[in-house]
């Protein structure tokens, strides 16, 4: 097994890790979905509409987010 990213966080840090993991989701748009779901089961639970609210999140990104998720 290779793993794909290394140095896994701890604290508070480890719900940014989670959603950078999903597909064309860095570290800003990570931080801004945290900051507009609170956390990553909430995004992960979060329906297009919702995920199209969170700002720099497109319709590409929300749809690609939800497939990696389904």
């Amino acid at each position: 097994v290779v793993p794909l990213r290394s140095g896994k966080p701890k604290g508070p840090a480890i719900s940014q890790y989670l959603l950078e993991g999903l597909p064309g989701v860095g570290p800003s748009l990570a931080r801004a979905l945290i900051d507009h779901f609170g956390t990553p089961r909430a995004v992960f639970s979060a329906s297009r509409e919702a995920l199209l609210q969170v700002k720099g999140l497109g319709p590409k990104s929300a749809d690609t987010i939800l497939s990696a998720l389904s």
